[in-house]
């Protein structure tokens, strides 16, 4: 994968296949997958129309600001709904840096 032309759309692509998906438990632990995984899903897919084409590079504090203020004045969200979206990016963005996509 290039991270140098990773779309934002891509990343979530990728992100959904590895990460989100029903939990598996061993032994009564739960090992892989998540809890949430519909909702996450729900999520990532809700950012994707967001941010989808926009390069991930590119994605800057300033982006991400706007989004915040379109979700809370434009489309009424509450904050703790936009916080949990930030924290999603958060997350996507540091699987990314593992990768070495980003810096």
């Amino acid at each position: 994968i290039d991270g140098s032309r990773m779309t934002f759309e891509q990343l979530a692509d990728w992100y959904l296949k590895k990460y989100v998906h029903a939990p598996t438990y061993e032994n009564g632990q739960q090992v892989d997958g998540l809890r949430s995984w519909k909702n996450v899903k729900t999520q990532v897919e809700r950012l994707k129309l967001e941010f989808g084409k926009i390069n991930i590079h590119s994605i800057t504090p300033e982006l991400l600001h706007k989004f915040k203020n379109k979700r809370k004045n434009i489309d009424k969200v509450k904050t703790a709904t936009i916080n949990r979206d930030l924290d999603l990016i958060n997350t996507m963005f540091k699987k990314a840096i593992i990768q070495r996509w980003i810096d």
